[in-house]
């Protein structure tokens, strides 16, 4: 999952089912600026459509991904 942030802050970057259930934790820390990756193990999690959302202080933004197997 990559993502970018302007400036140093607090995000936290999670992994949510269809049913509003968080599945994943992927990070919860300050980050510094720029573009960052973070490994997403979907290996037990079964096939169908999921929500990351990235979540800072300021803002919020949500993307669809869909899992297949």
């Amino acid at each position: 999952v990559r993502f970018e942030v302007p400036e140093a802050q607090q995000a936290e970057l999670s992994v949510w089912d269809v049913s509003g259930h968080q599945v994943a934790l992927l990070l919860d820390r300050e980050v510094a600026p720029g573009a960052h990756e973070i490994e997403f193990d979907a290996s037990d999690l079964p096939s169908g459509v999921y929500f990351v959302r990235l979540s800072t202080a300021e803002t919020s933004i949500t993307h669809k991904m869909t899992l297949a197997r």
